[in-house]
C-alpha cells in the first residue's frame, strides 16, 4: 500500500458539491457555462455584460496544464496569507473570480456566494497524476474523489479587511 500525503486545498466553493462530487477540473468553457447556468438570474445586468465582455476580449494564455490539476500546498499556511486570501474571498476559482474583481457589482456578488473552505485531502505519495515544484506547492492532474478528502474546514473571511482564519 503506498503512503498517502496530507494536502491542503483553498477555495470559495458550495460545501455540499464538494462532499458529494469531490473537486473536479472543468475547462474553463465548462466552469463558466456552468457558472452562467446557475447564476445568472441572480447577477445583475453589468455584471452579467462585464463577466461576458471581460471573457471574450481575455487573452488565451492560461496554461493548459493549470488548466487541468487541481492546486494544493503540502503545508497549512498562516492565517491572513494573501495568496489563500484570493482564493477564499471569491466565488469560482481563478476563471471566474479574476475576471469578477474588476467590477464591483460582480466582486459584491462572488463574495456572497459560497463558503470559504480548506479542503484536506489524502492523496498516496507516489500518484503518477502528482506533480510537486519543490516547495509547498503541487498540483494534481486529475479530479480529486470524495473518498480522498479528509475533511472541509469552514474558514472566516473579511473581504473589506483583506483577513481570512482558520
Amino acid at each position: 500500500m503506498s503512503k498517502k500525503i496530507k494536502l491542503y486545498h483553498y477555495t470559495r466553493a458550495e460545501i455540499q458539491s464538494i462532499e458529494q462530487k469531490g473537486i473536479l477540473i472543468r475547462t474553463i468553457e465548462q466552469t463558466r457555462r456552468d457558472f452562467m447556468e446557475q447564476y445568472k438570474s441572480k447577477l445583475s445586468s453589468q455584471a452579467i455584460e462585464h463577466f461576458t465582455s471581460s471573457w471574450g476580449h481575455e487573452c488565451e494564455d492560461f496554461n493548459i496544464d493549470a488548466q487541468h490539476s487541481v492546486w494544493f500546498v503540502s503545508k497549512r499556511p498562516e492565517e491572513n496569507c494573501m495568496g489563500v486570501f484570493y482564493l477564499v474571498s471569491m466565488y469560482g476559482g481563478e476563471v471566474i473570480s479574476m475576471i469578477g474583481e474588476g467590477n464591483e457589482d460582480s466582486k459584491r456578488f462572488l463574495e456572497s456566494i459560497g463558503e470559504p473552505l480548506e479542503v484536506v485531502c489524502s492523496i498516496p505519495e507516489d500518484d503518477p497524476s502528482l506533480v510537486r515544484y519543490g516547495n509547498t506547492e503541487c498540483r494534481l492532474q486529475r479530479a480529486v474523489m470524495p473518498s480522498e478528502i479528509i475533511e472541509i474546514n469552514k474558514l472566516s473571511c473579511n473581504p473589506a479587511k483583506s483577513e481570512w482564519k482558520y
